[in-house]
């Protein structure tokens, strides 16, 4: 399978969506251990935030002109 690079914006757009995820689960761990607030919504939406930015990612990879 040969791979092709994938423009600037669509790999900035899967690292914005991952950073978000990042965020997210990282506000979820804060308010977890140091607010002692469970809020599992936090942890659903960063984990379809990043899964979002790599199959973007994968998408630009294997598209041509994506």
């Amino acid at each position: 399978m040969k791979l092709n690079p994938p423009k600037k914006s669509t790999f900035w757009a899967a690292v914005i969506f991952a950073a978000a995820g990042m965020l997210s689960y990282a506000y979820h761990l804060i308010t977890l251990y140091i607010f002692r607030a469970y809020q599992p919504h936090f942890q659903m939406i960063a984990f379809v935030l990043v899964s979002i930015g790599f199959v973007l990612l994968i998408l630009g990879l294997t598209r041509k002109g994506l």
